[in-house]
């Protein structure tokens, strides 16, 4: 269990083969650092590669309950129950290959007014309106929020009763430092976008965007 941190429950990267399973991350970023830059639930980045998050709950976090990003590459979200976070359910950014399946998200919200913590503006931490973060950032409470994150697969996920839109496929073109020897952990840029994406047989109910 990883509940009640300052700021994210559970973080991992730089590895493959990893396998989260049968946790529960709950009331996490309680020090409201801004879920654009990092917090909530479990951020896993960068090089997270082809590995599995499943049966596991992610709930009441501030910022997105589950969140890849930046290069986790080839990996499997399912089985999870990902709700009442204030930001999507499941967020997969930056990312190429991954499978989202079998999961349940629901009652996810948008962020509430107030005062973010941003340690990468200026020194120290400079406070960020919640508000505009929400606006810019675009993630919201989706139940599922997919960008910039090319060859994805959503197949056999309820959404139900988010705030915003049930699964969010967003273009928004970006760099990312991809992994180009998994042994050296050479990388390079290389430009990623949300295209080949594949949803399937998903349940998409009384959300309150875009179904």
């Amino acid at each position: 269990e990883a509940s009640y941190c300052g700021n994210s429950g559970m973080g991992a990267g730089v590895g493959e083969g990893l396998l989260i399973d049968e946790c529960t991350v709950t009331h996490n970023n309680f020090w409201r650092y801004s879920p654009g830059w990092h917090g909530g639930g479990a951020k896993l980045i960068p090089w997270f590669n082809r590995s599995t998050v499943r049966n596991s709950e992610f709930a009441y976090n501030y910022g997105p309950g589950l969140w890849f990003d930046g290069s986790c590459n080839d990996s499997v979200i399912e089985g999870n129950r990902c709700h009442d976070n204030e930001g999507p359910g499941i967020m997969v950014e930056i990312s190429r290959g991954c499978l989202v399946r079998n999961n349940l998200c629901y009652s996810n919200r948008n962020g509430l007014p107030g005062i973010d913590l941003n340690p990468l503006e200026g020194k120290g931490y400079s406070p960020v309106d919640c508000q505009a973060r929400r606006v810019e950032g675009g993630a919201g409470g989706n139940g599922i929020f997919i960008s910039s994150s090319p060859h994805t697969g959503a197949y056999n996920n309820l959404c139900y009763r988010n705030e915003s839109v049930g699964i969010f496929a967003e273009w928004a073109k970006r760099t990312s430092a991809d992994v180009t020897d998994y042994g050296k952990r050479e990388s390079a840029e290389v430009a990623m976008s949300t295209h080949d994406v594949d949803l399937r047989n998903n349940l998409l109910v009384n959300n309150g965007g875009a179904q």
